[in-house]
């Protein structure tokens, strides 16, 4: 395949002979984007594959492109499977992947569909005359049929490799499949597992009695899941193609009502019915003043069968990517907030024990992940950022989340962490994240709440020459939003760029605003972070958030969307001359550069 830039002409050509650099891969500078196969929507050819991305061949056309632009890393969101709001952050499985990825076309390759079933299907799915959830149930009873073709097969080899598969991922899968047997049993329907008349309380016994009473269901299952990780393992490789390496996202709560909860009761905080005594939740802080309630039930910090469970996990993840691994809530693992269970307050909280140390030294003493020098772990240090949290990072080499569009512009501190200028070089530096304001967002509200004729806003010819001359720290001693974020970007700005002018039309306004937000990215860029995220909202100068916390769709009174925003590769495709030609000037190539000599090599 070979993709084409909006401008006709190809990036590919561009080769890994360019390498000069011999450092490892990791300690070179790179450039990655926030883009999860999810939200892959039509392809160049403007054709939809299925109600939302997919694995399989269809999937190559954005990697191509972001190859094309100079991409080093795909930040992904959780694999798990999604909540009914779309969201992967409360799935009912830490350790099954999310099935609605599945390509069914690489199902018809391997002869467990028929070609015009998956044709029919794809019409309807582009024809816009069906709703979501019917295309979902539609595909649910082609995976179905599919098991059954496929165990009608024969084909010795395979069934092998599926049974092979089954008892190395046994340790979850098993518990998962009966967790969802019972789940859709007419006795328990519509209720929690703690008030199931079947099944309530987990034991391997009732794993086997559901194995046995309903095999074509628990295989079903565990087939669609074989196949989840499969296609998924292709993907990985086929990034690494592209010299793109995959990096996963690990939650750091559990839904109460999910498999591993009903299965592993001994390592959350319960009631003797299984009920959460504590949730967690985040403490008040300049992101969230009133705190936050997530739900999910505590751990059993002192259970040392929790290590051993967060290390599977944390390995599966990274088996399924190869790159690292986001640790979400890393505040949690030195010091979570813990919340009484039933309480709407999160300021009644307190601070529990946490499991991080624990954790990442049984990962580095054993040598889990197979890095000598590094564990493959970043983290989202953000909010309540104690010494302890501090301490854990420094302690592992942890690279942590900077996030630019948490910057309290209008503020006169000059360590603020999340500004480009003070970005450690192990730093992850994203220009918004899925639960932010998105950059273009940030940047038009800042303009639209500008005040006109701030006195210390000077954008004179000669008042910008003397700002450009000024050290760096002493630009931004404005308290006014707009003008802090401007002296930022002095450095990137031109005059008409620094002009607050309210009687601009709304399509010039558009103009500038992009200008203005395309510097502040090569600001993000140009910093000494290790690795730059630039979400694919970003990249597309979109003011759309893709999540807004605390808020789920259909909810009275909420307007936007959440989680299932979907991006047509000819939109990225407007846009890959311009984030290359940024990548390359900030000399973040040759990450990726590295990767495909990488590629090569294993090939050979």
């Amino acid at each position: 395949m070979k993709t084409l830039l909006y401008d006709g002409t190809s990036m590919r050509g561009t080769t890994a002979e360019m390498v000069t650099d011999e450092r490892p891969s990791h300690e070179l500078r790179g450039a990655g984007i926030a883009f999860g196969v999810d939200s892959f929507g039509r392809n160049l050819d403007g054709v939809y594959t299925d109600y939302q991305g997919t694995y399989g061949a269809e999937s190559e056309e954005y990697l191509e492109l972001m190859e094309a632009a100079g991409f080093s890393e795909q930040f992904e969101g959780p694999f798990s499977p999604p909540d009914k709001f779309g969201c992967s952050y409360a799935s009912d499985s830490a350790f099954a992947i999310n099935w609605h990825r599945i390509s069914l076309n690489e199902l018809v390759k391997l002869g467990d569909l028929p070609a015009t079933t998956v044709q029919n299907y794809q019409r309807c799915v582009n024809s816009g005359d069906y709703k979501k959830f019917y295309l979902q149930t539609l595909k649910k009873g082609y995976l179905t049929e599919a098991y059954t073709s496929f165990e009608d097969s024969g084909n010795y080899v395979r069934v092998k490799d599926f049974k092979a598969w089954c008892d190395k991922q046994s340790y979850w899968l098993d518990r998962y499949a009966a967790y969802k047997v019972l789940k859709r049993l007419p006795e328990n329907e519509g209720r929690p597992w703690q008030e199931w008349s079947k099944g309530s309380v987990y034991s391997y016994g009732i794993v086997s009695e559901v194995a046995k009473q309903y095999p074509d269901v628990f295989g079903t299952i565990k087939y669609i899941q074989w196949n989840a990780a499969k296609q998924a393992l292709a993907y990985k490789e086929m990034a690494a193609k592209h010299g793109i390496k995959i990096r996963g996202d690990v939650p750091f709560g559990v839904r109460l009502e999910s498999a591993d909860v009903w299965g592993n009761r001994e390592l959350f905080d319960l009631d003797e019915k299984g009920y959460a005594r504590h949730v967690s939740g985040a403490k008040p802080d300049h992101l969230a003043p009133n705190g936050q309630i997530w739900g999910h039930p505590a751990y059993v910090t002192e259970n040392p069968d929790l290590i051993d469970w967060w290390i599977k996990r944390l390995k599966h993840v990274h088996e399924l990517t190869g790159g690292d691994t986001r640790l979400d809530y890393f505040v949690g693992f030195a010091h979570p907030w813990l919340i009484p269970a039933g309480t709407r307050m999160a300021t009644e909280g307190s601070r529990g024990k946490g499991f991080g140390n624990k954790l990442l030294k049984r990962l580095k003493l054993d040598n889990e992940f197979g890095e000598a020098q590094r564990l493959p772990l970043y983290a989202e240090a953000v909010g309540d950022v104690t010494y302890v949290v501090r301490a854990l990072l420094k302690r592992y080499d942890l690279s942590h989340m900077l996030v630019y569009t948490f910057v309290p512009w209008g503020t006169d501190k000059e360590t603020i962490q999340d500004l480009p200028r003070n970005f450690r070089k192990n730093g992850t530096a994203f220009s918004s994240t899925h639960d932010s304001e998105t950059l273009m967002g940030m940047v038009a509200r800042l303009y639209e709440s500008a005040e006109t004729g701030d006195p210390a806003y000077d954008t004179t010819q000669t008042g910008r020459k003397a700002l450009r001359n000024k050290p760096q720290k002493e630009r931004s001693v404005s308290t006014e939003p707009w003008t802090h974020f401007i002296r930022e970007l002095a450095d990137y700005c031109k005059e008409e760029e620094l002009v607050h002018d309210r009687n601009l039309t709304d399509a010039m306004r558009e103009v500038m605003l992009r200008k203005v937000a395309r510097y502040a990215i090569k600001s993000i860029l140009d910093s000494e972070a290790e690795t730059v995220v630039t979400p694919i909202w970003d990249v597309l100068y979109s003011r759309t958030r893709f999540n807004t916390p605390g808020t789920y769709n259909g909810q009275p009174g909420f307007t936007g969307q959440n989680w299932t925003h979907r991006y047509d590769a000819a939109e990225l495709q407007k846009h890959v001359a311009e984030m290359r030609s940024d990548i390359e000037a900030s000399d973040r190539l040759k990450r990726q550069l590295a990767h495909l000599a990488l590629a090569k090599q294993e090939v050979a």
